[in-house]
């Protein structure tokens, strides 16, 4: 995606090989809010663009890393992590495009802003 600022010098490649290195780690006690923090922003694009694959990573996420998480992890992240996965599962892999991933180019008085 490109910006006023040109192109993003970390494109979904980039984020695919950070979800990668995260599910092959050892879990650790941010790892939930590691995940959840950034399958908020990255999820989206990362299920468009790998589909199935996106899925299976969610579900070792699941299967694999959740229960092995640290007992003294913080719970709600773990929680939202779950609900998140559990959700886009249910919704038959479909995740909501985020807000602000659009973004407008004029406001309701048709002025241009950033210029």
């Amino acid at each position: 995606q490109q910006s006023s600022l040109g192109p993003n010098p970390h494109g979904i490649r980039s984020a695919w090989a950070w979800l990668a290195r995260m599910v092959n780690m050892k879990p650790k006690k941010i790892t939930a809010s590691c995940l959840i923090a950034f399958l908020h922003i990255a999820g989206y694009e990362l299920n468009r663009t790998y589909g199935r694959q996106f899925a299976k990573v969610l579900e070792l996420i699941a299967g694999h890393i959740l229960p092995n998480l640290p007992n003294d992890s913080p719970p709600g992240p773990t929680a939202r992590l779950r609900a998140f996965i559990t959700e886009f599962m249910a919704s038959g892999c479909n995740l909501e495009e985020p807000k602000g991933k659009s973004m407008p180019v004029s406001d309701a008085k048709n002025t241009i802003h950033g210029r």
